[in-house]
């Protein structure tokens, strides 16, 4: 049997949940016609061949370099990122036990993560979503072979229907709660990862020794969570590994910490040199009811 092209991989789940998207410029159903998502008003979305929908209304340029997505990407591949993965398809299991359920990862980036929990959802009718503002990691995104929705759009104007999603992941991404709330099912639920204190700590102490950078704190981000969302609760998910070259120059590239940021020479020796990387991250759940 051929294999289908990511376009036509696309097609084909979109045919099926056609039914979840809005019109980002009118808000109006959509239908799957031939290639396009067209809305009753006539404005028309191409399918991209590499398998995902645009849905920006203006060009956008990414702070986040197509290079990023793509060390991000291979750091999933060395499953760096397993043991969340894990623990989140855990909780959407336990607080979603639906045979059918509806997901979108919104801030999907270049979609690893989203991918990774898909797989380790089982067997269930599953409708996943995953949008994303920058055309370079969708682009990355629609490679990875799965029934996923993949969309270029705007977390503060999402393409999709209210009351649409039974469950909504925000992994290391700004939360937009009002949108966000819009496109939730009543009494879904929003599962949101946050980078605790230990994050990265080794990078942070060579990058940013002595200045405020040098901690952090998710307190400000936790307590929003917990003013919008009810059913409150909180995991803590640490671990540590020891990289190898290629993994390490990996993680350099993906990390946030480095945008816009010209390294000096003794900083980039000192990073060459960390043996151990700590991963710390904080798993928020709550309801919208």
């Amino acid at each position: 049997m051929n294999k289908l092209s990511k376009m036509d991989a696309f097609l084909a789940s979109a045919f099926k949940y056609q039914h979840t998207f809005q019109c980002p410029k009118c808000r109006s159903s959509m239908a799957l016609i031939n290639k396009n998502l067209i809305c009753e008003s006539n404005h028309s979305f191409d399918i991209s061949k590499k398998g995902y929908v645009n849905f920006l209304l203006a060009p956008h340029d990414s702070i986040y370099s197509k290079s990023l997505f793509q060390a991000r990407q291979k750091t999933a591949d060395a499953r760096v990122f397993h043991i969340l993965m894990d623990e989140v398809a855990d909780s959407i299991n336990r607080l979603c036990g639906k045979e059918s359920i509806s997901i979108l990862d919104a801030g999907c980036g270049e979609g690893s993560i989203s991918a990774g929990i898909y797989k380790r959802l089982g067997a269930r009718d599953i409708e996943f979503h995953g949008i994303d503002i920058s055309k370079e990691g969708i682009s990355i995104a629609g490679n990875c072979g799965l029934p996923i929705l993949w969309s270029v759009g705007d977390l503060s104007n999402l393409p999709y229907k209210n009351e649409a999603f039974d469950v909504m992941l925000n992994v290391l991404s700004p939360s937009n709660y009002s949108e966000f709330f819009r496109v939730m099912k009543e009494n879904s639920t929003m599962i949101k990862v946050v980078p605790g204190p230990g994050y990265l700590k080794e990078f942070r102490n060579v990058l940013f020794s002595s200045t405020s950078k040098a901690s952090y704190s998710n307190q400000k981000v936790k307590d929003l969570f917990k003013k919008n969302l009810s059913n409150f609760n909180s995991q803590k998910i640490q671990y540590s590994f020891s990289p190898d070259e290629l993994q390490l120059h990996d993680l350099i590239e993906m990390t946030p910490l480095l945008v816009d940021r010209n390294l000096e020479a003794a900083e980039k020796e000192k990073l060459k040199k960390i043996q151990t990387i700590s991963l710390d991250y904080e798993i928020l759940t709550g309801s919208k009811t």
